[in-house]
């Protein structure tokens, strides 16, 4: 029988380091899409290409914490029941992180739509060049990194891990469009409109999901408008549960 990989049975430390590795590639490609995009005379593509590098970061980053306790200091009923306690605010708090990259991509798009592409049209060579090296790898990279985590998902059973690996489909989508764009309105500036429609595409569908996310959360009462439920220990939500699982009873719950 072939051995499984890792991302076939994934564990919570192998989806924590695939999250790490993937906040150290974002944080790159943020700086890369900074440079461009000051080399660029400002232009949506780019800029929307750095935004959801950051928003891909700080998406990691919720997964990271999500998935990250030390076992030695946790029983094991007491490891699982603190992880689970963290899937809802994790879910939450990507869902925040999508719905305000929405925001910034419609207004950037908005913003070339009134210009009528004179930013995009305007691209310097720099720019266009620095573009054209990062963002085809990156589109590459991000894919990986999207089918990985939905697989990993799947089998850890985490929608918040989901929304990750939609974050990086994003990038992968918004990465290969800057650089298929680029080549594009570089021979025919008159279809500068591809770069806000993309922006546009990714918006509404982040938008989308992050508001059914919230809705799904609302549903199950999931007190997130609350400030106490974003402050207390996740393990406090699943004390019920734990007793069940551990059989310890009320005096070992802490």
């Amino acid at each position: 029988m072939a051995r499984r990989t890792w991302w076939q049975d994934p564990k919570d430390f192998h989806v924590f380091m695939l999250s790490a590795w993937c906040s150290v590639l974002t944080l790159m490609a943020a700086v890369a899409g900074i440079t461009a995009y000051s080399l660029s005379n400002f232009s949506v593509i780019i800029y929307a290409f750095g935004v959801q590098n950051i928003i891909d970061l700080l998406s990691s980053i919720v997964i990271m914490w999500r998935f990250y306790a030390p076992r030695k200091n946790y029983l094991p009923e007491r490891y699982l029941a603190m992880l689970k306690g963290r899937e809802k605010r994790a879910q939450v708090a990507i869902a925040f992180i999508m719905i305000f990259m929405s925001l910034m991509l419609s207004i950037a798009a908005l913003k070339e739509f009134k210009l009528e592409g004179e930013l995009d049209q305007s691209l310097e060579t720099r720019g266009k060049s620095v573009l054209l090296i990062v963002s085809f790898p990156t589109a590459c990279v991000y894919t990986w990194f999207a089918v990985v985590k939905y697989m990993c998902s799947i089998k850890m059973e985490s929608h918040a891990l989901t929304q990750d690996a939609y974050c990086s489909g994003f990038g992968a989508f918004l990465a290969g469009s800057s650089y298929i764009n680029t080549h594009i309105i570089s021979r025919n500036p008159d279809l500068w409109m591809l770069n806000p429609i993309a922006a546009f595409a990714v918006s509404a569908v982040s938008l989308l999901l992050g508001i059914m996310s919230i809705l799904r959360n609302k549903y199950q009462d999931t007190p997130f408008c609350t400030l106490f439920w974003w402050i207390t220990s996740p393990r406090n939500d699943n004390e019920v549960e734990l007793r069940e699982i551990s059989g310890l009873g009320e005096q070992n719950i802490v």
